[in-house]
């Protein structure tokens, strides 16, 4: 886990300038308990009741149920800077971000059975689902981030 990333992601999404900020709650998802930093920033006054851990992962529906993925509003996914196997890291996080898809998708294939599609990224283009901001290590990964199925102009890499 990135303190510094995540420490530097909360502070803006909470900062008081920013005013009346749409961002009403966060919700981290990793796979391992918080470490020692991680648990005393979230202790903080500001975050309190607004941002939420969960050990967990995003190939796991439960654990994407959990997280309330169905509700969200966008999702950011965070790349480990200091993988030592940054090829391997990126497949992760390609795995994730097409996990997700698949449980977005599967609700609205499931609310319009009626309707045809005749790809995924037909039902993403017509069907609002969140936003997905990714931080990749590799800048291939960035050419095949953006063909995966269901992909939107509004996500962001």
């Amino acid at each position: 886990k990135e303190f510094a990333a995540i420490n530097m992601l909360l502070y803006e999404f909470f900062h008081p300038d920013r005013g009346d900020h749409p961002v009403q709650d966060v919700v981290l998802l990793f796979p391992t308990p918080p470490e020692r930093d991680l648990e005393w920033l979230l202790l903080h006054p500001a975050y309190i009741g607004r941002v939420t851990y969960l050990q967990g992962t995003p190939l796991v529906e439960k654990d994407l149920e959990r997280a309330a993925l169905g509700t969200a509003a966008a999702v950011i996914v965070l790349a480990n800077k200091d993988s030592d196997q940054p090829q391997w890291h990126d497949g992760e996080l390609l795995t994730c971000i097409q996990a997700m898809k698949a449980f977005w998708l599967k609700d609205i294939v499931q609310q319009q059975r009626r309707e045809h599609f005749t790809s995924s990224s037909d039902v993403a283009k017509k069907f609002l689902r969140p936003r997905i901001v990714t931080q990749v290590l590799l800048p291939e990964t960035k050419e095949y981030l953006v063909e995966l199925p269901g992909g939107t102009d509004h996500d962001v890499v």
